[in-house]
């Protein structure tokens, strides 16, 4: 069973495997809290990688392909995050779309059949900054998880390196890559 802080948000549990504190213990300054977050870090990657791969049968080849390749989008930065809505009285109006990039790539990420969203974002000031005041936002796209919650909906949740979350529960993810500069 994973290490779980019972971290709630809007009444769902978050972040199992991955989460922010035991990311904050791994950067511990006392070595013994740092060592054993590290062993159950370690014990965590390999049970989520057991879940994961019972549940990729539910993402298009193309999204697996790419989410792989570009190491589940690991240090990814935010470019940004729109929540769209459609026409009233329709099937599934809102839509999630997240535009993401690094060096090399910028993807964008359409969630659709969105059942759920929550966000959890606080600004977090920089004390390293002497010279003036640098703000990171959400930071990198640090790591995230995916789960079966029935028949039709999965969902996903990102831990930004600044301790953000974002939780969609959503019936399907498309991905396609976006031209243009990454910056």
């Amino acid at each position: 069973m994973p290490h779980i802080h019972s971290l709630r948000f809007g009444g769902l549990l978050v972040m199992r495997y991955f989460t922010d504190e035991l990311w904050k213990e791994i950067n511990s300054g006392i070595k013994e809290r740092r060592e054993f977050a590290e062993k159950q870090w370690e014990r965590n990657v390999e049970e989520y990688a057991i879940l994961f791969e019972n549940i990729k049968h539910r993402f298009s080849k193309k999204f697996l392909n790419i989410y792989l390749k570009e190491d589940n989008f690991h240090d990814f930065k935010l470019k940004e995050i729109k929540v769209l809505h459609g026409k009233y009285g329709y099937t599934d109006p809102v839509k999630v779309s997240l535009v993401i990039y690094n060096e090399s790539n910028v993807w964008q990420l359409d969630y659709v059949g969105i059942e759920k969203i929550a966000l959890d974002y606080k600004k977090t000031e920089n004390s390293s900054s002497h010279s003036r005041q640098f703000q990171y936002g959400f930071d990198n796209f640090s790591y995230d998880e995916f789960f079966q919650i029935n028949d039709r909906i999965m969902s996903h949740e990102i831990l930004f390196a600044s301790g953000a979350t974002l939780l969609i529960y959503f019936n399907k993810i498309l991905i396609k890559k976006v031209a243009g500069t990454t910056k």
